[in-house]
């Protein structure tokens, strides 16, 4: 019935009832996916952090979750650098959303990619010395961190989702 009602209403008035009822859907649908996102990117963190610990036989301790919450801010934060820097390359044109398209578009995200990743695995290394004394375990917490929690998910075109 409703569906029947929208084709009988003109394109103009069709495309009013849709930014009407756009708002709606964001209040509802993004607060609930942002909360997971940052949960599922703090127990992302978290496995990294705690197997490169077990792996070096280092007993895990209060202050490495003080690390861990450190490590996913600095994490989060470079990922929002990372994506206003695409913004500000890329922004709303529609090589943001098939960047697989075009070459010069696919070269630009892999390298903010690899440069996110690259800042997020130097920091976690520089910041896991206060926590850690062991220059060989800050380096795999560094390279570990660096490789798997990169924001890889900027690779993945907007098509395939949206």
């Amino acid at each position: 019935m409703f569906t029947n009602w929208l084709k009988r209403i003109s394109a103009e008035q069709n495309k009013r009832v849709y930014d009407l009822i756009f708002p709606f859907f964001m209040i509802w649908i993004i607060p609930p996916l942002i909360i997971l996102a940052l949960a599922g990117n703090y127990i992302v963190d978290g496995l990294v952090i705690f197997i490169v610990l077990r792996l070096n036989k280092i007993k895990i301790k209060k202050a490495h979750w003080g690390l861990l919450t450190k490590m996913w801010a600095m994490g989060l934060l470079v990922d929002v650098v990372g994506m206003i820097a695409l913004l500000l390359t890329v922004g709303d044109g529609p090589n943001a959303y098939t960047i697989w398209n075009d070459a010069v578009t696919a070269i630009g995200f892999v390298l903010v990619v690899l440069v996110c990743g690259l800042i997020i695995g130097w920091a976690n290394y520089t910041h896991s010395k206060k926590y850690i004394s062991d220059r060989r375990v800050n380096r795999a917490i560094g390279i570990s961190m660096g490789i798997l929690t990169a924001p890889w998910t900027f690779l993945i075109p907007t098509t395939w989702v949206y």
